[in-house]
Order: C-alpha cells, then structure tokens, then sequence
C-alpha cells in the first residue's frame, strides 16, 4: 500500500491545529523570531514539506517531554524511521533524522523500584488496634507483605484454602496459573484467626468481607485502600502494589 503523502500531512495539520499548535510557526525558532529553520551542518534554509515536517518533529518531542523517557524514547525511535523512510525516497532531506534526538535512558531505569522494607514494616505496625478493622487490616497487610500476594489474590483467599493442621497456606495465583502451596508463618496465622474470631457469620467462604451489612466479600479497590490509608498518614506514597513488589524484591 502507497503512502499518500498529502493526505499524511493534511491528517497531521489538522491535529495539531486542533491541539492549538500552529504548524508553520516552528519552536525551534524561538519566541517571536521570524525565518526558516537552518540545517546546522549546510547552513541552507529547509523548503517546502521539510519546515512541515521540523516543526511537527520539535512538537512531538515537546509531547514526548511530558512522558517517561522509555515513553519518548520509542516514540522517538518511530519517528526516526519515518523520517529515513521518507529521506529514502526523496520525500525529505536526508539531515533531518539528525535534528531528532532521542532522550538519555539509565541502567535498570525500565525496572519499577518499591518503598524501603521499613517502611512497609511500619505500615503492618499502623494496624495494631483492637478493634475488628484493624484486626482484619492487619491480616490482609501480612498477607502482602510477607507472601507477596497481589490484591486479587488477597481478597480470593477462602476459607478452605488454609490447611490449619499442616500449616500450609494456598492462595490462588491466577498469573502464574497455579495454586501456591506456602508454610503458614506463625505470625500470620495468628492474624488470620484472630481475625476469624470477629469476622461476621455469614453463608460467604471467602476470608476477608465487610464490616457492615449486608456482608460481602471486599473488593479490590477496598482492599487498595487499606494500605493507602496509613501510608497517607506516614506521608509515603504506598499502595498494594508496592508493598507486594518490595517482597518480591526482598526474595530476589
């Protein structure tokens, strides 16, 4: 299939008119100077389709800005192949690739990075109180922290799926496609049965449900939010997800 190359530059000057970005005032110029774009190795002026095509490359990667810089990188890397597929064939000047320069990316920069081991032990000691939220928070904040359980994981969790007499725990690992078969640490099982002792009596097999009527099993959003609550009050951006990639971490 040809490129229509009217019809490419038509599409993209209508969506930049429509970003409120006006394609034949490159930013590339400065602000409030007049003239053409230069190639900085010929010093000629660009003509025609390539002043287009430079002030749409300084647009994008003032968009890309906004991004991470694995983000920008890729789309950068896109653009770059266009432009050499256009230089190729005659659509474009064969310097512009140049003027395109992708960010700096760092070593280990595409791995996510969770909070200090501290600070999710701090979060399991915010729920010491006596009272049945904090009970069953607790719980749920060993759960993920020790096991390294996602949140779907914690609040699938059933009754029948903790072997009291061999000590096992096996939770549902729905990405790995398994069941996992774990020892039942000591202080987590204590958690879960003095949760048990103030979890409502209802015909639910799931563990961890509400606390008002009518009883149900939590949801993940609830579950999210029983980690963020004291990680908003320690003034750390902590979440479920992180508190689980930290553990997982910790294992590695």
């Amino acid at each position: 299939m040809s490129l229509d190359l009217y019809a490419e530059v038509t599409n993209q000057i209508v969506a930049m008119l429509e970003k409120g970005v006006v394609p034949w005032r490159s930013p590339i110029l400065g602000q409030g100077k007049a003239g053409h774009p230069k190639n900085l190795e010929s010093g000629k002026q660009y003509r025609g389709v390539n002043v287009f095509l430079l002030a749409f490359t300084a647009w994008a990667q003032a968009s890309f800005s906004k991004r991470s810089r694995i983000y920008a990188s890729g789309g950068v890397t896109s653009l770059r192949v266009l432009l050499r597929w256009m230089a190729g064939r005659w659509l474009c000047s064969k310097s512009l690739v140049n003027c395109v320069h992708a960010p700096r990316l760092y070593g280990h920069e595409r791995y996510p990075v969770g909070p200090a081991w501290s600070q999710v032990q701090e979060l399991v000691q915010s729920a010491q109180g006596t009272a049945a939220r904090d009970i069953r928070d607790r719980a749920i904040l060993l759960l993920l922290a020790i096991y390294g359980l996602r949140v779907g994981e914690v609040r699938a969790l059933h009754l029948e799926d903790i072997d009291w007499e061999n000590e096992i725990i096996r939770p549902p690992r729905p990405k790995q496609r398994r069941i996992g078969v774990y020892p039942l640490t000591r202080e987590v099982g204590d958690a879960i049965i003095a949760y048990l002792r103030v979890r409502p009596k209802c015909e639910h097999r799931r563990i961890f449900l509400t606390l008002v009527q009518p009883y149900r099993p939590l949801s993940g959003d609830a579950v999210t939010c029983i980690v963020g609550r004291p990680g908003r009050r320690q003034g750390a951006a902590l979440s479920a997800h992180s508190a689980t990639l930290t553990t997982a971490c910790r294992k590695c």
